[in-house]
């Protein structure tokens, strides 16, 4: 062996480990600050779009809000005008599907009911109605379906000529009267009302220290997604999904009320998920930073990050592959 030979082996070898080893790190070091960035741009998409549906939630509920001191405050207010002020609450903001102010039965006096055709608001699509609990009255003004197309225009009608509003499976009149407190419900399907999958914040209504109904805001959850994640970029996808597990938000339309969080276990069966499940159904805030969802452990997935959305308990996951 040449003494040539030699010095490559003695010089040579070793540079090429070392330039190995600088080529890894550098490797591993660019993988790291990638995977930073990701995550942190992942935790900011997820913050701002938390905050900005946590303020459409808290603007609707104030409206609700001021609608009910509205009502408490003027006992003389007839059915006339409180159409008009449901009317008011959706003809201000195009967000906003429909308005009711459902009552306790016998809580709204009868001198107070308004001829029909004294109601400048066109009713709803005649459908046959239910019989009518004695006293129940909830009058809502909505976006029907009036126009040509399928053109949304303004309706009313008697919720209790459609169905008892007390009874399983509506959950945005009991629940509010019976505890005496504001509340975002779950999504629904609201057949017999607007006929649109929507959430509801249900206000209580007080006469005289008692609870006696609600005034309601209706979001429907496809103009709500719309109006979430028109701007978010596109390498990212969003998921809202409330503290009973149903998929309020997300980027594809059929997913609405159809997944579950119960699904999203069911695939991604990791110990992350289970995490991930827990933190959303307490409707605490995540503190767990960005995490990996995949099928089975050690196989690529999604990088997830979780935002609670205040006043609705709810959780906004972003994502990215």
């Amino acid at each position: 062996m040449g003494i040539r030979f030699k010095l490559v082996l003695a010089i040579g070898v070793p540079l090429l480990v070392l330039l190995t080893v600088m080529l890894a790190v550098d490797y591993f070091a660019l993988e790291s600050r990638a995977r930073k960035s990701t995550e942190d741009r992942l935790q900011e998409v997820a913050r701002r779009y938390a905050t900005g549906v946590e303020g459409e939630f808290r603007s609707r509920a104030a409206v609700a809000r001021s609608a009910a001191t509205t009502i408490e405050n003027d006992a003389d207010l007839t059915e006339r005008g409180l159409y008009q002020l449901l009317r008011a609450n959706v003809e201000a903001d195009p967000l906003v599907f429909g308005s009711c102010a459902a009552f306790l039965p016998g809580a709204f006096p009868d001198r107070l009911r308004s001829p029909s055709d004294s109601i400048p608001i066109p009713s709803a699509p005649a459908q046959v109605p239910v019989r009518q609990p004695d006293g129940l009255f909830a009058p809502y003004v909505y976006r029907a379906a009036l126009g040509p197309g399928g053109q949304r225009s303004l309706a009313r009608l008697d919720l209790a000529q459609r169905y008892d509003y007390r009874a399983p499976p509506w959950t945005w009149f009991t629940p509010p009267v019976t505890s005496g407190e504001e509340s975002w419900g779950e999504p629904y399907l609201d057949e017999g009302g607007g006929e649109v999958a929507m959430v509801t914040h249900s206000h209580p209504l007080r006469r005289d220290g008692r609870v006696v109904g609600v005034v309601t805001m209706d979001l429907a959850l496809d103009d709500l997604r719309r109006s979430t994640v028109a701007a978010v970029p596109a390498d990212i996808n969003l998921y809202i999904i409330s503290r009973e597990g149903t998929v309020v938000l997300s980027p594809d339309l059929k997913d609405l009320l159809n997944a579950t969080l119960g699904s999203l276990q069911a695939k991604y069966n990791t110990p992350s998920v289970a995490e991930v499940a827990r933190s959303i159904k307490s409707g605490e805030p995540w503190a767990g930073g960005v995490v990996r969802l995949s099928e089975r452990d050690g196989e690529p997935g999604y990088l997830v990050n979780l935002a609670h959305i205040g006043g609705a308990g709810w959780t906004l996951l972003s994502a990215i592959d």
